[in-house]
This record gives structure tokens, C-alpha cells and sequence, in this order.
């Protein structure tokens, strides 16, 4: 019998060590806290080298890429803190447009993503999209670093363009070679627009546009001739005028104005505009999203920009969740439905003002990243309520002459 009892002990004991280590199920979820972010979209675009790889640049200084599938961080790069880090633009190349150096006599891909940060000095960057291993830098010492503060950038076919404003006089434009950093022409070239006003301008593709009082005025840095281009605006303009990413154009005041042709288009506070060029190779499509807050609903439209008619062929509706705030249209990738057909099958990446990363794919939401905790100002110690059960477990487990009777 003896041995039929050490049976029974043995048995038991192991039941009671498995339970020991489970969790009980309000505890489930409370204490994995650990999580890995990138912060708050600046920019961000769909890699053309992969399927599955979205290539960010963030407000908390950090370059990452993350998975189309799942969202997850594929790899991830913390730049330097403080301005020192700030990302104030980044290239991702799509077919056809990457920069490319000449090496014995061919031509060979230089890069496959460009950022510049900082200001004094400022850090030009080359990474491997796939690694998130650098590539090659350089840097640019101002001669006026109060100057600098103000500085711009864009890429323009192989060229870095960096534009310096001096309010009340010009524009400072100077060209570099995106890979070495050497200057493209000799001098830098000084462009009069003494109606520039310091926080009244931004940046759009190579046209800086200014916002004052009742007009618009803007001029394309890289014409041979700069003309000032004058719009009138609906109404006094009440903040910065907002670049519409993808094609010259600026948004004042929920009101979108081309600033190439007579595309006036008035929107929504929560709407949102994006202009993208992969979709119909080559031919520029600005799409619309808009929302429907008593439904929850995100709607998405499309019109050719050449002649303004609708694009029938993308066009959809997500759902979209009253926790996210006001949709920002990120980047776009679109492929033939397997069906066949007109219509097509899209990613959209979306950014909203909380700062949560959502991808909408084929009209429902595929995943969200909430990246609210990336930028945390203060934090507190707090002690989870227990109800008298709860609290007479913690008591039993604290307790270490208590005896097994609790799990029986």
C-alpha cells in the first residue's frame, strides 16, 4: 500500500506545482507592458522593393520599418536626441526614381532610403531599406546657423536641394549631390521674395508658398525664370499653410489650392488629401478620404488629376473606430484584384492625431499600432484596486507559512 500512497503524494504535488504557475485570468494582459514603438508619423511610404516593408520616419527622431502583414517593427534606428535627430525629410524611392551613382562606367543604385536631419550640422544619410544598416553620410556645416534654423529640403532627380529663407528679402537655394554631398554648381543661388514672413510659409515638391492675409503667393524654385504665382484665398489666412504631399499644391484653412493649374477644392476638418503617381504608373491620381463619425465609417475616392474625372476603380469603405482621431492619408499601394476586373485591391496607410498608425486593406482595417506611449511626459505609480477575493489571495501567496488549503 505504501507505495500506492507515495503514487497518490507524487501526483498531487505536481498538480499543485502547475497551478502555482498560471496566472488567474484578470491578471491575463496586465503586466506584459513591455512593447517596442517608433512614435508619431512625419513621413512614411510603401518600400518598392518589397511587399511587405513600410518604411517610417517619426516625431520622436527615430527611421524604422514596419511590416505591411502584421505591423510589427522589422527593424528599427534611433537617431540623435533633440533637434540634433529631428527628421526633416525622407526619400523612399519608388520604381523608377532612385538615386544612382556612376561607378566604372555604369550606373549602379546608390541607396535605397534618404533622410536629412538636424540643423548644425545638418546629417545627410543613406540606408539599406531591407537591413536598416547605414550606408553612407556626410554633413553640412551652415555658415549662418541662425539662417539654418528656417532650412528646407527636397530631392529633385539625383539632386538634394537645400532652401534657406530670409524673411523680408530671398530665398537661398543650394544643390548637392544626394550621395557625396558635393555642391552642383558653384555658388549658391539667391532668389528675391521679399513677401516671405517668418511661420506664414512651408514647402511644396519645389514650390514655397507663403499664406498672407487675403492672398497666396508662390514661386517654383527650380524655374529658370521664378515668377511669383498669386492666388486669392476665401477668406484671411489663420495658419500655416499645409504642403499636399505627392503634387505642388497647398491646403489653407480646410481648402485645398493647386498651385499649378485652377484646382480649387474645399474640405472637410477631418478630411484628408494624398496625391500618388504608382497607381496608374505614372499619372497622378489625388485621392480623398473622408469620414462618417455617427457611422464610423472611412470613405475613399480617387480623381485624375489631368482632367479631374473620377477614378472609379478605387474606390471603398472601411470601417473606422470613434477611439481614432482625425485620419491623415500616409502612402498608398494598389494591384489588380485577383478576380480581375477594374477595381483593385489597396493598402493604405493611415496616420491619426493621437498618433496611432492604422493599414486599411481592401476596405477593412488590417491592423493598428498605437504609438501614444512613444512620447510620454510624466509618470505615475499606481495601485490597482483589488476586490476582498483578490486581496486574500495576495495575502495567502505573500505568506509563507500558508498552507496548500488555499488551492484545494
Amino acid at each position: 500500500m505504501k507505495p500506492t500512497r507515495n503514487w497518490w503524494t507524487l501526483l498531487a504535488l505536481a498538480g499543485l506545482l502547475q497551478a502555482a504557475c498560471g496566472l488567474y485570468e484578470d491578471q491575463i494582459g496586465k503586466f506584459d507592458w513591455r512593447q517596442h514603438y517608433v512614435g508619431k508619423l512625419a513621413f512614411g511610404a510603401f518600400d518598392s522593393s518589397s511587399l511587405d516593408r513600410i518604411i517610417v520616419a517619426t516625431e520622436s527622431n527615430v527611421l524604422a520599418a514596419i511590416s505591411a502583414k502584421s505591423g510589427e517593427i522589422l527593424w528599427r534606428q534611433v537617431l540623435e536626441t533633440g533637434p540634433r535627430g529631428d527628421i526633416k525629410l525622407l526619400h523612399v524611392p519608388s520604381q523608377g526614381n532612385g538615386v544612382v551613382q556612376q561607378s566604372g562606367g555604369r550606373y549602379n543604385r546608390a541607396f535605397d532610403v534618404i533622410t536629412v536631419t538636424g540643423v548644425s550640422p545638418a546629417m545627410v544619410r543613406g540606408w539599406n531599406s531591407n537591413t536598416g544598416t547605414l550606408e553612407w553620410e556626410w554633413s553640412l556645416v551652415p555658415v549662418n546657423p541662425d539662417r539654418a534654423e528656417g532650412a528646407v529640403w527636397f530631392l529633385h532627380e539625383g539632386t538634394l536641394y537645400q532652401v534657406v529663407p530670409v524673411a523680408g528679402s530671398h530665398l537661398e537655394l543650394t544643390g548637392y549631390v544626394a550621395t557625396s554631398g558635393q555642391q552642383t554648381r558653384a555658388a549658391t543661388t539667391r532668389i528675391t521674395a521679399a513677401w516671405i514672413k517668418d511661420g506664414r510659409c512651408t514647402l511644396s515638391g519645389s514650390f514655397y508658398a507663403c499664406a498672407i492675409d487675403e492672398q497666396l503667393l508662390a514661386i517654383d524654385l527650380l524655374a529658370e525664370n521664378p515668377q511669383i504665382i498669386v492666388k486669392p484665398l476665401e477668406a484671411p489666412a489663420s495658419s500655416v499653410p499645409k504642403p499636399l504631399p505627392g503634387t505642388p499644391a497647398i491646403i489653407q484653412d480646410n481648402r485645398l489650392y493647386s498651385l499649378t493649374s485652377n484646382l480649387k477644392t474645399q474640405l472637410s476638418p477631418e478630411d484628408s488629401l494624398l496625391v500618388d503617381d504608382s497607381v496608374l504608373e505614372g499619372e497622378p491620381l489625388l485621392l480623398h478620404a473622408t469620414t462618417n463619425r455617427p457611422k464610423n465609417t472611412l470613405a475613399l475616392t480617387a480623381q485624375k488629376l489631368r482632367d479631374n474625372t473620377p477614378y472609379e476603380a478605387l474606390d471603398f469603405s472601411a470601417e473606422y473606430p470613434e477611439t481614432l482621431g482625425a485620419p491623415q492619408l500616409v502612402a498608398i499601394r494598389c494591384k489588380t484584384s485577383a478576380g480581375g476586373g477594374k477595381q483593385l485591391a489597396c493598402r493604405v496607410l493611415i496616420v491619426s492625431e493621437d498618433g496611432a498608425i492604422t493599414l486599411v486593406q481592401q476596405g477593412k482595417i488590417k491592423w493598428t499600432r498605437e504609438e501614444a506611449l512613444a512620447d510620454v511626459e510624466t509618470a505615475d505609480f499606481l495601485d490597482l484596486t483589488l476586490s476582498d477575493a483578490e486581496g486574500a489571495i495576495e495575502e495567502e501567496l505573500n505568506n509563507k507559512n500558508a498552507s496548500l488549503e488555499l488551492y484545494e
